[in-house]
C-alpha cells in the first residue's frame, strides 16, 4: 500500500476547489502515464520538485482505489484511522478529501462501470475436417476430425491501445462436436425464451 503522507502537500494548495481539482486530476490520470498529471499538479501548487506531486499523486490514487473498490468513502475513513497510515495525515485534509471524494463518487463509479475491462470476445473463426489415416498405434484408419480455430481479441489493457487478437486452435472428434453443437442449441433456446 502507498504511504499518505503524499496527501500533506494539498496543505499548499490556495483553495477547497484546487484541492477538488487535484482530486478529479487524479481519478482521470489513473489509467495513464502518470507525467502529465505531475507536471499538473507542479504547476498549480508551485512546488520546487516532481517528486512531492508525484507522492501526492500516488496517495490520492490510494485513496480513490479504496473507494471504488469498496464502493463507498467508509473505508477510506478506516484507512485515515489506521495508525500506520492515518497519523501521518494532517487532520485537516482527512474530512476534506473525504467529502471531496465522497462527492463524487457516485460518478466515478458510472466512469469506471463504463470503462471497465471486458473478457475477451470472439472476432472470427475457421474450421476444416480433418480425416486421420493413420496413427502410432493403428497403420491405417478413416477417422474425421475437426480442426476449428478462433479469433479471439483479448482483454484490454490501456484505453490508448487496440487489444491484441489471437488464434486458439483446437481439434473436436465427431462425438465432441456433436457435444458442443448440442450445447449451442441449448443456449440458443434459452436466448430465444429471453425474448
Amino acid at each position: 500500500m502507498t504511504d499518505l503522507s503524499g496527501l500533506n502537500v494539498l496543505l499548499k494548495a490556495t483553495s477547497k476547489q484546487i484541492v477538488e481539482k487535484l482530486v478529479n486530476l487524479a481519478f482521470i490520470s489513473r489509467n495513464s502515464s502518470p507525467d502529465r498529471c505531475i507536471e499538473s499538479y507542479v504547476a498549480i501548487l508551485e512546488l520546487d520538485n516532481k517528486e512531492e506531486a508525484s507522492q501526492l499523486l500516488e496517495a490520492l490514487l490510494e485513496c480513490i482505489q479504496v473507494s471504488l473498490a469498496t464502493g463507498s468513502v467508509e473505508a477510506l475513513a478506516e484507512l485515515f484511522n489506521t495508525p500506520e497510515k492515518g497519523a501521518v495525515v494532517n487532520p485537516k485534509l482527512k474530512p476534506l478529501v473525504g467529502q471531496i471524494i465522497s462527492n463524487k463518487l457516485e460518478l466515478w463509479k458510472e466512469s469506471a462501470a463504463l470503462n471497465r475491462v471486458s473478457l475477451p470476445h470472439l472476432v472470427d473463426f475457421d474450421w476444416a475436417v480433418h480425416i486421420q489415416k493413420a496413427s502410432s498405434e493403428v497403420a491405417s484408419m478413416q477417422r474425421p476430425s475437426i480442426i476449428v480455430a478462433l479469433n479471439v481479441e483479448d482483454q484490454p489493457t490501456n484505453i490508448n491501445e487496440m487489444p491484441n487478437t489471437r488464434t486458439v486452435e483446437f481439434e473436436l472428434s465427431r462425438e465432441a462436436l456433436e457435444t458442443v453443437i448440442d450445447g449451442l442449441g441449448k443456449i440458443r433456446d434459452q436466448l430465444s425464451k429471453m425474448g
